[in-house]
């Protein structure tokens, strides 16, 4: 994108406002259904096409004047989805309440998360599809734990850790020799996605870390929120629920449809029986 391309922009009206998220795409500002229209009829495409958005006044702009992020999602993907959920239904709208410098994102997909925490994302890139998950294989291949990271960089504690991995969450957040786990005392707000709809037992581990004091409560389709009660520490686990919902959802369409159905026929069936006592009563009289 050159500087003409982002007067051209800026030069368009976009209406971009707080609660008003815009998106240039094709030359003009969308809403999020006309980007995802647009978006569907590039589907089969792969090389990933150049989005960018406008905000104001909302995570992740806070100013009044609007902020441009530039995006690249690609077609046939998950990716409008993602952008949907992080940026219109603002899943990480709580950041702002807090005092963020470091912050420890495992789990990058593609980065539209990082551009919201400002910050570095350690593995986006264009094989990482939301909802993939690694499988094990018998090939090795070298990885390290969180304390071993936060040394290497020399990171004396995170502001805040964001885990979305797809399953993965047993091998993490198991504690053994080589993952002693001291990064997670010293985080003051921790959010992890489960996924024991991929990866059975998965959550575990994870609840068996916080296991004290949990409140729950529910926000919106895609998590249940677990908050720690300790005062000094404000730890946050969102779980995944949305795959559940959906079923039950769709089980209870279903189920709403099915009796829909059946009361149909039985209206259908008594309306059939009234015809053939209208038939027989009118046979009656044209016999008298």
């Amino acid at each position: 994108m050159d500087a003409h391309d982002l007067q051209r922009m800026i030069s368009a009206p976009h209406d971009c406002c707080a609660h008003g998220r815009r998106y240039f795409f094709k030359g003009g500002w969308r809403n999020q259904n006309e980007l995802e229209n647009l978006m569907n009829e590039e589907r089969g495409k792969r090389p990933p096409v150049c989005v960018v958005g406008c905000f104001a006044n909302e995570v992740p702009c806070l100013k009044k004047e609007p902020c441009l992020l530039q995006f690249f999602l690609r077609p046939g993907t998950s990716d409008i989805r993602v952008l949907a959920q992080l940026y219109e239904e603002s899943e990480y709208s709580f950041v702002s309440e807090y005092n963020l410098k470091t912050i420890l994102d495992g789990g990058g997909n593609v980065g539209l998360a990082s551009l919201i925490f400002a910050n570095f994302v350690n593995e986006p890139g264009l094989g990482n599809e939301w909802g993939t998950m690694v499988q094990q294989s018998k090939e090795g291949v070298p990885a390290m734990t969180v304390d071993v990271i936060q040394d290497l960089f020399n990171v004396a504690h995170f502001d805040f850790a964001k885990i979305d991995i797809e399953g993965a969450e047993k091998e993490v957040f198991t504690p053994s020799e080589t993952n002693t786990m001291e990064w997670l005392t010293a985080v003051p707000l921790v959010s992890v996605e489960m996924h024991d709809w991929m990866k059975a037992g998965s959550s575990q581990p994870v609840m068996k870390v916080f296991d004290t004091g949990l409140d729950t409560f529910r926000s919106g389709c895609n998590s249940s929120q677990i908050r720690r009660g300790s005062p000094s520490v404000s730890t946050m686990l969102l779980r995944s629920i949305c795959y559940q919902l959906q079923v039950g959802r769709e089980e209870e369409e279903e189920g709403r449809g099915g009796g829909m159905r059946r009361r149909e026929a039985e209206e259908e069936g008594r309306g059939g029986g009234r015809r053939r006592e209208e038939e027989g009563r009118g046979g009656e009289w044209d016999e008298q």
